[in-house]
């Protein structure tokens, strides 16, 4: 199957603040959330570059925020036409990745962002710190397939747990895993044209 480029496509999608949806008092049930729009790769960059979310994110670092009150977050995985895996109604080929408590595990984030987003058999896209400060997420070219999507992360983690000796967070296995947003003057985002193919026998 030949992988689609949808980097400059509106295939990520983006969900206002909170994370979870609204109680529908008739049926007694919070009712899944639904998107607030689709973005590309670069417009998601510009934003996190930009100064929106940077009272919140600092409300989040020094504890006077909870991130899912008040963060908005995007699957970076696809189109969703509301939250869950049978939400997905196009897959993008991205996939994301996260790093935490890497000051705790002896590593400076803003230093590994960098090597991560250098490391070209890694294969990020986009990267950026995360909002509580203490993580890096990642954004990388995921499978081609949709059904390959959980092994090929797993592959991922395993390449940076090796090679990098940090551990990567293993509890977003779901192809609609969300990721928040947050400000981060230096995000860093790549030309998909860039990007090579992952292999985990390498």
């Amino acid at each position: 199957m030949e992988k689609l480029d949808f980097s400059e496509q509106k295939m990520i999608t983006y969900y206002s603040a909170p994370i979870w949806g609204d109680f529908n008092p008739v049926t007694g049930k919070v009712e899944k959330k639904v998107p607030t729009e689709y973005l590309t790769l670069s417009e998601v960059a510009d934003l996190i570059a930009s100064d929106r979310f940077q009272e919140l994110t600092t409300g989040v670092r020094n504890g006077r925020f909870e991130k899912k009150d008040v963060l908005p977050s995007v699957v970076f995985q696809g189109r969703f036409s509301y939250q869950g895996d049978s939400g997905l109604r196009e897959y993008s080929g991205f996939g994301i990745v996260d790093v935490d408590h890497l000051q705790a595990q002896g590593f400076e984030p803003e230093v590994l962002k960098q090597e991560f987003f250098d490391d070209k058999l890694l294969n990020v896209a986009l990267a950026f710190t995360s909002p509580r400060g203490d993580g890096v997420k990642l954004v990388v070219k995921g499978a081609d397939d949709e059904a390959d999507y959980l092994e090929h992360l797993v592959a991922v983690w395993r390449y940076i747990e090796c090679v990098y000796g940090v551990e990567c967070d293993k509890s977003g296995k779901n192809i609609s895993r969300a990721c928040f947003l947050c400000h981060d003057d230096n995000v860093l985002l790549k030309d998909v044209e860039l990007l090579n193919d992952f292999s985990h026998d390498k």
